[in-house]
């Protein structure tokens, strides 16, 4: 789709530094194109995928790619379907990323468990760099 194109010309792109493509229904391609985009990209500072359909897996595609960026500061997911799966390798990544500051997944479906709470407080022990983390309306 569009999006994915968009997603794969960031590899080259040198200049764009926030990226909002909230309501388009980006996909499982485009969540792995973006993936690529993160670890070959090194100017993008924001990216914005609010109400994007994402699902668990996808956001964990996006989410492994933190753990090698150095230049992304501020992820958009807000009312997609992150969920558990997602919950984890978020919290694998804030283990390794130095960079981001902001994580938005404000009405997802991150389970309110201790094992997803867990998991993501001892990342935010770890990861002395994240300032804002918005989990409202998760169940």
């Amino acid at each position: 789709g569009g999006s994915q194109a968009i997603f794969e010309s960031l590899e080259a792109n040198r200049t764009l530094t926030t990226l909002d493509l909230d309501n388009n229904l980006a996909g499982a391609q485009g969540m792995r194109a973006l993936r690529n985009a993160l670890t070959g990209n090194s100017v993008l500072k924001a990216v914005h995928l609010d109400d994007n359909d994402v699902d668990d897996h996808d956001a964990a595609v996006v989410f492994e790619a933190l753990e090698t960026n150095t230049t992304l500061t501020a992820l958009h997911l807000n009312a997609n379907k992150v969920g558990y799966r997602g919950g984890k390798a978020l919290a694998e990544a804030l283990h390794k990323n130095t960079t981001i500051r902001s994580i938005h997944l404000r009405d997802n479906s991150l389970p309110k468990d201790v094992k997803t709470h867990k998991w993501l407080a001892d990342a935010l022990d770890a990861n002395n760099f994240v300032k804002y983390m918005d989990l409202r309306g998760n169940p």
